[in-house]
Protein backbone atom coordinates (compact mmCIF):
# COMPACT_ATOMS: atom_id res chain seq x y z
CA UNK A 1 0.00 0.00 0.00
CA UNK A 2 1.44 3.19 -0.76
CA UNK A 3 0.64 4.72 2.98
CA UNK A 4 3.06 2.13 3.70
CA UNK A 5 5.58 3.23 1.58
CA UNK A 6 5.26 6.72 2.24
CA UNK A 7 6.32 5.79 5.95
CA UNK A 8 8.87 3.56 5.07
CA UNK A 9 10.43 6.29 2.75
CA UNK A 10 10.40 9.26 5.38
CA UNK A 11 11.79 7.17 8.09
CA UNK A 12 14.51 6.28 5.11
CA UNK A 13 15.15 10.47 4.69
CA UNK A 14 14.93 11.08 8.73
CA UNK A 15 17.60 8.95 9.44
CA UNK A 16 20.03 9.64 6.40
CA UNK A 17 19.23 13.63 7.46
CA UNK A 18 20.66 12.91 10.41
CA UNK A 19 24.83 12.79 9.50
CA UNK A 20 23.86 14.59 6.12
CA UNK A 21 22.65 18.18 5.26
CA UNK A 22 19.59 18.87 4.15
CA UNK A 23 20.53 19.53 0.62
CA UNK A 24 22.79 16.63 0.43
CA UNK A 25 21.77 14.62 -2.91
CA UNK A 26 20.66 11.36 -0.98
CA UNK A 27 17.83 13.46 1.14
CA UNK A 28 16.86 15.32 -1.92
CA UNK A 29 16.27 11.84 -4.27
CA UNK A 30 14.03 10.53 -1.18
CA UNK A 31 12.39 13.69 -0.48
CA UNK A 32 11.54 13.58 -4.19
CA UNK A 33 10.49 9.85 -4.25
CA UNK A 34 8.50 10.64 -1.14
CA UNK A 35 6.72 13.74 -2.92
CA UNK A 36 5.58 11.43 -5.75
CA UNK A 37 4.60 8.94 -3.62
CA UNK A 38 2.09 11.18 -1.28
CA UNK A 39 0.96 13.35 -4.09
CA UNK A 40 -0.23 9.45 -5.46
CA UNK A 41 -1.84 9.13 -2.45
CA UNK A 42 -3.48 12.35 -2.57
CA UNK A 43 -4.80 12.09 -6.05
CA UNK A 44 -6.19 8.47 -5.63
CA UNK A 45 -7.96 9.36 -2.56
CA UNK A 46 -9.18 12.65 -3.40
CA UNK A 47 -10.72 10.44 -6.30
CA UNK A 48 -12.78 7.83 -4.01
CA UNK A 49 -13.80 10.59 -1.84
Amino acid sequence: MVYEQIEELRLQMQKIALDKDLTDKRVVGVSEKLDVLINEFYTANKRSA
